[in-house]
Formats: C-alpha cells, sequence, structure tokens
C-alpha cells in the first residue's frame, strides 16, 4: 500500500510532458534531427557521441604544443 498515489501519478505525468515540451535537435556529431530525451542530450546516439569525442581529442592534439 503507497501513501501518496495521487502526488506519485502526478510526478509520472510531469516527466511525459517534459519530455514532449523537449521536442527535436539536430545531432552535434552527424546533423540529423532527433527526438530529445533529456535536456542535456547533444547527440542522438552514442556513436556519434564517440564521433564528437573522437573530434574534440584530435583538435587538441593537434593545437598542443608541450610543456
Amino acid at each position: 500500500m503507497t501513501h501518496f498515489p495521487a502526488r506519485r501519478d502526478a510526478f509520472l505525468e510531469e516527466d511525459e510532458e517534459t519530455i514532449g515540451k523537449l521536442g527535436s535537435r539536430a545531432c552535434t556529431g552527424c546533423g540529423g534531427d532527433f527526438r530529445v530525451t533529456r535536456p542535456w542530450q547533444k547527440q542522438c546516439s552514442q556513436r556519434c557521441r564517440q564521433r564528437v569525442y573522437v573530434q574534440r581529442q584530435i583538435v587538441t592534439a593537434l593545437n598542443y604544443y608541450g610543456a
């Protein structure tokens, strides 16, 4: 038996509404549009996340002169 079933249901509905409001964005890895599931999401998949990470590492290595 739950003590606060109405309140728990209200939180679930709020999360679903938040996901719907986020809409879609352009992926920073491939440039394609994707549906956002989290507010901080920038890539559409793990593959695109890895692609962006590798590109960032290459730029860092080229600009590094050593110390």
